[in-house]
């Protein structure tokens, strides 16, 4: 299912945001071009707050990973989400 597909079939608003941890901006250009949603730019410092707040640990080698957050800044168990 596309992005706008499972946008509308959820039938509440939500949005992907994509947050970085390339090595160069031609590597998170090139990344980038093919996401249909919003990113945080390349370098931003709004990055390391959300990694130190949500407690997401990693390096370049290591998987992305997905946080549900609502209005709030709750974060929601990605297990409880449907």
């Amino acid at each position: 299912m596309t992005y706008q597909g499972t946008r509308e079939l959820l039938g509440r608003p939500f949005e992907v945001i994509y947050a970085s941890e390339d090595t160069s901006q031609d590597d998170f250009e090139a990344f980038r071009a093919d996401m249909p949603w919003p990113v945080l730019p390349y370098g931003d410092p709004r990055i390391a707050h959300l990694k130190q707040v949500h407690k997401v640990y990693g390096h370049l080698y290591s998987r992305p990973s997905v946080e549900a957050l609502d209005r709030t800044h709750y974060a929601y168990p990605c297990s409880l989400i449907p």
